[in-house]
């Protein structure tokens, strides 16, 4: 089984630096532009499923990745983004002004809950039942193609689960706008192996 890991095209949050969380907000035309190249460069795949979390900027991204192979996204609310509390729609210099005692977890990089925000065993829990649910797709159908549409934080600490990685350390990845990374998992009883993180090439190459 190989799991294809999508976080979801730009915003216009995400061009303001803002921290979007669970706030609705569409993709921008850059964003729909990232979308469609991803798309193009998965078209040649075939896929089993799309999966998608239930805010906009997700569902928009995986119904253009879709589209090309006649699959309609699956939607599961616990793909959802962390839900940062009050410092959702903040930039970084908005946080270390109003919010001072929260912007040092930023700059190391750790996972800690914010006052007012989803804790942190919550995205947990939900990082996990992704992990079960796909782990149950495989028993099904262990040559399956899946693709997961979410957001960067959901997708970060689940790819340092997934590859059995200490969830108390530092962040060790970027996971860009409209990004691609690639888990395979060989059989049942092996562990997932990554072959593809963070890849934007489909961005990269080409002049908008």
């Amino acid at each position: 089984m190989k799991v294809f890991l999508v976080r979801h095209g730009s915003t216009l949050y995400t061009s303001q630096g803002r921290l979007q969380g669970t706030i609705d907000v569409p993709l921008s035309s850059d964003g729909r532009k990232e979308a469609e190249l991803l798309a193009s460069r998965l078209s040649t795949f075939s896929f089993n499923a799309i999966y998608c979390s239930n805010l906009q900027r997700a569902r928009e991204t995986a119904a253009a990745i879709a589209q090309p192979h006649n699959l309609e996204p699956i939607v599961l609310p616990y793909l959802r983004e962390y839900y940062w509390g009050p410092l959702q729609g903040l930039t970084r210099d908005e946080i270390a002004k109003y919010y001072p005692c929260a912007e040092p977890g930023f700059k190391k990089g750790v996972m800690q809950s914010v006052v007012g925000g989803e804790p942190i065993r919550y995205l947990i829990g939900r990082v996990r039942l992704l992990y079960h649910f796909l782990m149950n797709k495989a028993q099904d159908n262990r040559d399956s193609n899946l693709i997961v549409v979410s957001h960067g934080r959901l997708l970060h600490y689940f790819l340092i689960y997934a590859l059995g990685f200490s969830l108390k350390g530092p962040r060790p990845f970027v996971i860009s706008p409209a990004s691609l990374s690639i888990l395979e998992k060989k059989s049942l009883s092996a562990s997932f192996r990554l072959l593809l993180l963070n890849d934007t090439c489909h961005l990269e190459c080409h002049t908008w």
